[in-house]
């Protein structure tokens, strides 16, 4: 799975439900837990990621770095960049501010809420393994380059730019949709809330995102650009059931298993995962249902 970056600055400001959902996503003390695996030294605190937010008209921008070299940038009307992790100079950005956090980390008061900074104030928040810690300071000040938390603010900066600046990769060339989706469904299902997915012919297939809350699975996603309007539900059932060998199996049998190997967060890098793949008909249409095999 490569994370491609979208770019979508410049639409009419509007409300944005995907920014609120993407802060408390961020701010989860469970989705920290599920993202990282914990192999710290029992020192205080263990740093995961940091998030930026600048108070400006119309919108507030959210800048954050995970301590694996994943990084964004968001605005709270919509659009920004997503996908960083595979551009080196975002990545070693992201890693700069994780690491750059971990001695203020120690420093700055431990909250519980979360409130957006007013216009003109910045609000950095270190997110940790025993919590967040966060503090706010006058954006006027941190840009003329005073104050305690103007070296991540800077070092926030230098994701920005590298969004802006660092050659896009050149576009490789990519499965067709429905095999996108697919990956997708796989994806969802194996880190996601959802135990079982079931398709059925000319009906939309799920909306991915509704599955899993994992930030950069979500983001993942959202880089494909998939229109459900326009995907082959019964193509994408065809590819589930090739991948599951009933071409080889008596017409009799219903159930059959795969293994997906798909990218970690963790190491080793990637993970495999067993699905089961059971057909399925309901009023008179063909389909599959999806479901997690746990080990």
């Amino acid at each position: 799975m490569n994370e491609t970056v979208r770019v979508w600055f410049g639409r009419k400001p509007k409300a944005d439900e995907g920014f609120a959902k993407l802060r408390s996503q961020l701010f989860s003390r469970a989705l920290a837990a599920t993202l990282f695996s914990i192999e710290g030294d029992g020192g205080s605190p263990e740093v995961l990621g940091v998030v930026i937010e600048i108070g400006m008209a119309p919108n507030t921008i959210l800048v954050y770095g995970l301590r694996d070299g994943t990084a964004s940038v968001y605005r709270s009307t919509g659009g920004g960049y997503v996908g960083g992790r595979d551009r080196p100079r975002v990545n070693a950005a992201a890693k700069a501010l994780v690491a750059a956090a971990r001695e203020m980390a120690k420093t700055l008061p431990r909250v519980t809420e979360h409130p957006l900074p007013p216009l003109g104030r910045v609000r950095i928040s270190i997110l940790t393994t025993e919590g967040v810690h966060a503090a706010e300071d006058d954006e006027k000040k941190l840009m003329s380059g005073e104050g305690a938390l103007y070296p991540l603010f800077l070092k926030g900066n230098d994701i920005t730019t590298g969004f802006l600046n660092e050659p896009r990769p050149a576009p490789a060339d990519l499965p067709p949709p429905e095999a996108l989706y697919m990956m997708g469904l796989f994806t969802a299902l194996a880190r996601g809330h959802v135990p079982s997915v079931s398709l059925f012919e000319d009906e939309a297939v799920p909306e991915l995102a509704t599955l899993t809350h994992d930030v950069r699975d979500l983001e993942w996603f959202e880089s494909l650009r998939l229109n459900r309007s326009t995907l082959s539900t019964g193509g994408i059932i065809m590819l589930v059931c090739t991948r599951a060998g009933f071409r080889d199996l008596p017409n009799s049998q219903i159930e059959s298993s795969l293994r997906v190997r798909l990218q970690s967060y963790r190491q080793p890098p990637s993970e495999i995962f067993r699905f089961r793949v059971t057909q399925r008909e309901r009023e008179g249409r063909f389909g599959v249902e999806l479901a997690l095999v746990c080990n």
